[in-house]
Formats: C-alpha cells, sequence, structure tokens
C-alpha cells in the first residue's frame, strides 16, 4: 500500500544500489612469476623459510586493487585464485578454494594455510616425495576435504592450535582412524609457522 501511494505521488525510488564509479574495487592479478623481490625473500626469511622452499610451491604475484598495485607471495588455489601474503597485506583473490598438490602418494598431509604448509616442507625435507599435500586455505572448507582423506592410507593433520584449528582437527579424527594429529609437535605455539620460526 506504501508504494502504490507513493507511485500516484510521482515519487522515484528505486531498491537498486546506487551506482557506483568504482570499477576497480575487485582485487585483480596481473602476473605471476618466480619469487624473486627482495621484500618478499625478506619477508620469508622472517618467518624462517627458505627460497628453495618456497620456490617449489609458491609464485610472486602482482595485483591490482582499488587503482593501486601490489605484490606478494601467491598460492595457487585448485579454482584459479590465489592466497596472497606479503609483511604488510594478507589477501586472496576469487574464486576461493583448497589447495590440493597431488604427488600421487598414499600419505597425505593436511594443513591450513599457505605458511603452515612451507612449515611443514621445511620441517619434512623432500616432502613432495613423501606425501600429497591439501591446503585448507579457509577453516570453513573442512567439511569439504572429508571425502578426499578415503583415498589415502595416512593422513597427518597440522591444523592450527587455536580453537577453531583445535575443532577442525577433532572433526577430521572424528572421520577416519586414518588422520593423526600432528599438532603436540608444536604444543604451546598458535601453529606451525610459530613454531618452525623459533626453532
Amino acid at each position: 500500500e506504501a508504494l502504490q501511494m507513493l507511485d500516484k505521488g510521482n515519487i522515484s525510488f528505486s531498491f537498486q544500489p546506487p551506482f557506483s564509479s568504482q570499477k576497480n574495487d575487485k582485487l585483480q592479478i596481473t602476473k605471476a612469476t618466480k619469487l624473486r623481490h627482495p621484500a618478499l625473500i625478506q619477508y620469508l626469511s622472517s618467518r624462517g623459510i627458505k627460497l628453495s622452499i618456497a620456490h617449489e610451491f609458491c609464485k610472486e604475484v602482482h595485483y591490482s586493487f582499488k587503482d593501486k598495485n601490489y605484490f606478494a607471495i601467491g598460492l595457487k588455489n585448485n579454482s584459479g585464485g590465489y592466497e596472497l601474503r606479503s609483511k604488510i597485506y594478507k589477501n586472496s583473490s576469487s574464486p576461493k578454494d583448497v589447495t590440493i598438490i597431488k604427488n600421487q602418494k598414499k600419505n597425505l598431509v593436511i594443513c591450513e594455510g599457505m605458511f603452515d604448509l612451507l612449515s611443514v616442507a621445511s620441517f619434512h625435507s623432500n616432502l613432495s616425495n613423501k606425501a600429497d599435500i591439501l591446503v585448507l586455505n579457509s577453516i570453513s572448507f573442512i567439511e569439504k576435504v572429508i571425502p578426499e582423506i578415503e583415498n589415502y592410507n595416512c593422513v597427518e593433520l597440522y591444523l592450527d592450535r587455536d580453537n577453531a584449528g583445535i575443532k577442525a582437527t577433532k572433526t577430521l579424527l572424528n572421520s577416519s582412524s586414518k588422520c593423526i594429529d600432528m599438532s603436540l609437535l608444536y604444543e604451546g605455539f598458535q601453529d606451525i609457522n610459530e613454531w618452525w620460526s623459533k626453532k
């Protein structure tokens, strides 16, 4: 009734969102190359990661956002998006997804994020020769990865030791007897990278 009254009064309105002149609000990847920028190499070093390890899994990703250009360490996910990390920013590009690295192994390593992966790879030399790797990139994907576990003989869990990580670990442990909680390795630390960087 209110709409009819307003219409009779020839009042113009719309439920459409106001037009935005911002055409570059979406993060856009412009290029992905081999890691070589000194600032990114220094950032890796500050977190206890050797460049050779980062080269195996990551790229130097340049991107634009709101008409400004940035660069970061990037881990590509299974849908073509990137997890982006630098000393200054923590971003990601769409679409968001898990990262699965298939090495045709019967063991699987699951971790939460990029630096967790790099820390596990630093701790276990030649990780790619020992296991397939699954990086959640978001704890919200935990239910999505449960069917993947059935393809493996052993699944090592290197999730964070915060409330969300502990809950996710319990979810996976309850889903399969193949899962092993490896987080006791870095007990007393937030995650495996915090532990590794202080070793």
